[in-house]
């Protein structure tokens, strides 16, 4: 009794695992967005930059895909970073570039944009050429997901995604 114990705690756990990393494609469809900027100088006794710099790209929506999952609304943040420009790729190691989370029917999204698209990606907004963010990640999972990836279209076709699981 005492061997088989441990075996199905092996399963068990492995079965755990399986059930996470399930892949999922979420589909947004953009209503509106949002650019913020500020700069000013640093008086952050902790920080050593000389200056401050906020720049945030806001894209409001309405979740499309997974259909099954019930959301009013979507907002996804986007944080331009130099350190994720292309030049710069070899020194991150991170497995994912953002995540998502739904709390009572409201879906926030926080992601990693290399600071170099952001010039051809406002105009892109601007021009209203920028309708649809397609994520894919991990399945939701107590209100939350890694999201390994994104794309921002102007169109979604649903034989380029993968059918709903």
């Amino acid at each position: 009794m005492a061997e088989t114990k441990p075996i199905r705690i092996v399963k068990r756990k492995l079965q755990r695992r399986k059930a996470r990393e399930e892949h999922v494609y979420y589909v947004i469809a953009i209503n509106d967005w949002e650019w913020s900027y500020s700069f000013s100088s640093n008086h952050m006794k902790d920080r050593h930059e000389l200056y401050n710099e906020y720049r945030h790209l806001h894209l409001i929506g309405k979740l499309l895909r997974p259909s099954q999952t019930k959301v009013e609304t979507v907002r996804l943040t986007f944080l331009p970073n130099d350190a994720y420009n292309r030049d710069q790729w070899d020194r991150q190691v991170r497995a994912y570039v953002g995540t998502i989370s739904l709390y009572r029917s409201h879906m926030d999204g926080l992601f990693s944009l290399p600071s170099d698209i952001l010039p051809n990606l406002l105009t892109m907004l601007t021009a209203d050429k920028i309708r649809f963010a397609v994520l894919h990640g991990a399945k939701l999972h107590r209100g939350r997901a890694d999201i390994t990836g994104f794309r921002l279209e102007k169109s979604v076709n649903d034989d380029d995604l993968p059918p709903e699981g």
